[in-house]
């Protein structure tokens, strides 16, 4: 095997989980990622103590990365309506541009969700991008778990990039169509 002489391998490392992890989920072993990282077995552990910080640090990496494209600089001087879309395009435009990254942080939400007995619509995703303190007072989200945004949000995305995946040609109106199902949810009690 070709061993990586020049570059950063710790990013290697992490493109090459990225890649393992959106096939196989979290179940890849830390030979099989230092291997598709060209990397020697134990390289990967001068970088990550075990395999549950390398996918901790890929998660929270994801995470930044998806979070980056929701929160446009301009977006906390609009309504929340136009807020609230520029995240839901930020989050659809990043996953149908990074589709092999956007499947792994799906894989690590829901591996973690299982592993863990919570729920995988409690990522922090969304508390983190600041938009979930203002839907909260949404007509529609009254007596709903707080999850609820959540669910609904990440369910909605999943569609219209899975439509969006298989016919290139209308993504742009499978991303409007999954915003105003969003909102007319949020909006009617």
């Amino acid at each position: 095997m070709a061993r990586t002489k020049t570059g950063n391998k710790k990013e290697c490392i992490l493109a090459a989980a990225t890649g393992l992890v959106a096939t196989h989920g979290t179940a890849v072993s830390v030979r099989q990622i230092a291997e598709q990282a060209e990397v020697a077995h134990g390289t990967v552990f001068l970088y990550f103590s075990n395999k549950e910080s390398l996918l901790d640090e890929l998660h929270a990496c994801l995470r930044g990365r998806v979070l980056a494209s929701m929160a446009p600089a301009d977006a906390g001087q609009a309504g929340l309506p136009d807020r609230l879309r520029a995240y839901w395009n930020g989050y659809i435009d990043w996953a149908l541009a990074h589709p092999q990254q956007y499947r792994a942080l799906k894989r690590l939400a829901e591996d973690e969700a299982s592993s863990s007995g919570a729920s995988p619509y409690e990522d922090p995703l969304f508390g983190a991008a600041g938009i979930l303190h203002d839907v909260r007072g949404c007509a529609g989200l009254r007596d709903r778990p707080s999850d609820y945004f959540t669910a609904l949000f990440l369910s909605l995305a999943q569609v219209a990039i899975r439509f969006s995946t298989s016919d290139p040609a209308g993504a742009d109106k499978y991303k409007a169509d999954g915003f105003d199902a969003i909102w007319q949810i949020l909006a009617n009690p």
